[in-house]
């Protein structure tokens, strides 16, 4: 797409964006050096890294809520910087900070609006980004989404490391599913699999079996955060009623409330999950059986998947805000209407499908949508620092009524977002397969004969033959 396009679709000039992201990152960098609040999970992670021992005899292993995969980016800084910690920190902090950066430019290259998004998503979401590895995985399911329009294979392979480097985009798998009958659904469904496989065995073979499954099992012994959407009204309730329920740091290194109905709120979550897991489950079937498959659909379903895995979670630590901010960013930029364009000079990599091509009528219908999604996201980031850091002093030690209170907006606001989503990934998903399998309406895809190609007319959903001259 050219500058010229890009810039008559945009509400920012390329310069002004670059200097707005610049001047958010370097407010992000200050608050990284100056307050050492900041550094607290980043020394955890070095700290725990530099002494971890080579086979743990207590069977106590260190870090062992993450997958060892996701730690990989911890060790290959502690071999560039010893046991040096400020260097440690500068250095993880300026990885994440270079990662980020990279995407903001990628982003500002295809869509000056999902810049801008990704610009004020970061803002809002402060340092959390950058001190925690969630941004990583977070990324990783981005790029994934943007491949599936022109790489599927790669981008299932993406997720299969992203899944072995933070548990939840596994969930995301469903996504792959075509027809049956389709070479693409089995090759893309093996290129993930056998990307976990392979990142599973090597961490067998290096740090052994109690390793590879410890994120698993640390989850089990896991009670209701603080944080969490189904915690809020025990939370409100305990700001009204002081007495009857109390806050303390669990074995599970979070903050978690205890008291009248916390069981029960954790059977919910745990139903809720499996609702998730069902509604993921049947989106697999439903592309399983019949030929809807498309690389918009997928994208919205990843949408969708993450933020239901958030609502429905017994946890909801601040970092989860970075799991689907950079997938929305994606999503702008393959949803707008600056972006169609741009999306027909793009081959799909995929023997199966052709590209997606809508017209501009239909994407501004998505953009109007997804148009309130982002800002959305953006206050719910910035609620999210509000609750983390600023006010959590008074939300565990209270709960004080205003930290209940931003919590609460905060929370419900996830919610409503997460309705959106869902909203918009079935009306998409309709449409795909209303469209027969080719990913929207106005979709093109030529069938060679010997003396023939077929066309699809979107207006009465059928292929007509257009002979060719004879010579």
């Amino acid at each position: 797409m050219s500058d010229q396009t890009n810039l008559s679709a945009a509400p920012w000039p390329r310069s002004k964006i670059i200097a707005a992201w610049a001047l958010v990152q370097t407010v992000i960098v200050g608050i990284l050096i100056f307050w050492p609040f900041a550094n607290g999970d980043p020394l955890y992670y070095f700290r725990n890294s530099v002494k971890e021992p080579t086979r743990p005899q207590s069977g106590a292993i260190p870090l062992s809520e993450y997958p060892d995969a996701g730690l990989w980016p911890v060790r290959a800084i502690i071999q560039l910087c010893g046991d040096h910690t400020r260097v440690f920190l500068t250095l993880f902090s300026g990885f994440l900070l270079a990662l980020s950066t990279a995407f903001f430019f990628y982003l500002l290259r295809r869509s000056h609006r999902a810049a801008l998004f990704w610009t004020a998503f970061s803002a809002a979401a402060g340092p959390i980004a950058y001190s925690r590895l969630d941004l990583i995985p977070g990324l990783l399911v981005a790029v994934t989404a943007a491949a599936l329009f022109t790489h599927p294979k790669i981008a299932s392979a993406l997720l299969g490391f992203a899944a072995m480097s933070k548990l939840w985009p596994a969930a995301l798998a469903a996504g792959l599913v075509d027809k049956w009958n389709r070479s693409a659904t089995w090759t893309r469904l093996a290129t993930f699999a056998g990307t976990m496989l392979a990142v599973g065995a090597i961490t067998w073979l290096t740090s052994g079996w109690d390793r590879l499954v410890s994120p698993l099992t640390y989850q089990d012994v896991r009670g209701l955060q603080i944080e969490s959407i189904l915690a809020t009204p025990l939370i409100v309730a305990a700001a009204i009623v002081p007495g009857r329920w109390h806050i303390a740091k669990a074995p599970s290194k979070s903050f978690e409330i205890f008291g009248p109905g916390v069981d029960q709120l954790v059977f919910v979550s745990s139903v809720l999950m499996l609702g998730t897991v069902l509604f993921g489950l049947g989106w697999a079937l439903w592309r399983f059986l019949f030929d809807a498959w498309s690389p918009r659909s997928t994208a919205l379903f990843f949408l969708s998947m993450v933020l239901l895995l958030i609502i429905s979670n017994k946890v909801f630590s601040p970092q989860y805000v970075v799991w689907f901010g950079p997938l929305l960013a994606v999503l702008i930029v393959k949803l707008s209407p600056e972006s169609q364009s741009a999306q027909e000079n793009e081959p799909v990599l995929d023997d199966q499908h052709a590209q997606v091509r809508e017209p501009a009528q239909d994407g501004e219908r998505a953009q109007d949508v997804l148009g309130e999604l982002p800002r959305l996201s953006v206050i719910a980031a910035a609620l999210t620092t509000v609750v983390f850091p600023f006010t959590y002093n008074l939300l565990f030690e209270g709960p004080h009524w205003f930290a209940a209170l931003v919590l609460a907006l905060r929370n419900i606001l996830m919610v409503y977002i997460t309705f959106l989503a869902i909203k918009l990934t079935i009306r998409e998903g309709l449409k795909s397969r209303v469209s027969g399998g080719l990913g929207a309406v106005g979709v093109l895809k030529k069938r060679k004969t010997r003396n023939s190609s077929e066309r699809f007319d979107p207006a009465k959903a059928t292929f007509r033959r257009n002979q060719a001259p004879t010579r």
